[in-house]
């Protein structure tokens, strides 16, 4: 079965666009390994996102990347809707690896998602866990929830090692 273009060919991305992209990453997305079950039994998945008021600039990300983007809820009453757009698996490596020379705040977290992307993700998807591949899976998982801001402690250290099944790097 032929997949379709992680950039559509009819519109390619220039490098301003990917620049621009990759600046709206850097203060509004996120890169999250997650433990998934399948039908084989474990899995890790890969996701980026960004999350933001103004859904024009992710109209562009959805033109170039896919994927359509869709409002959330609003925090509190007197607050604007938050619009959501992300990827996961395959199209959020290709997406990592095109915005990668342009990242400057997140860069360590896209560098995390590709090594998993690059190690973890097979031609036909991810498939079951072998022992070697969940602890790929855990050791990269661990190290992007290190940089996340909310795993550091008031002093600055890093907080007690926790083993959450979800985590997102802000």
């Amino acid at each position: 079965m032929k997949q379709a273009p992680l950039i559509p060919e009819e519109q390619p991305a220039e490098a301003s666009e990917l620049a621009y992209i990759a600046g709206l990453f850097d203060g509004e997305g996120s890169v999250s390994i997650s433990k998934i079950k399948n039908k084989s039994g474990k899995s890790y998945s890969l996701k980026v996102k960004i999350s933001m008021t103004n859904p024009e600039a992710l109209k562009l990300c959805s033109r170039l990347f896919g994927k359509k983007f869709f409002p959330g809820q609003r925090a509190e009453k007197n607050h604007a809707v938050s619009y959501t757009w992300q990827l996961t698996g395959q199209r959020a490596g290709s997406f990592l690896k095109a915005i990668r020379p342009f990242l400057l705040v997140k860069a360590q977290d896209a560098d995390i998602g590709l090594r998993f992307f690059q190690s973890y993700w097979q031609p036909k998807g991810p498939k079951s866990v072998t022992f070697q591949r969940e602890a790929v899976g855990e050791r990269l998982k661990a190290e992007l929830f290190s940089l996340s801001p909310s795993s550091r402690s008031r002093s600055g250290r890093p907080k007690r090692a926790t083993s959450p099944t979800f985590l997102t790097c802000y």
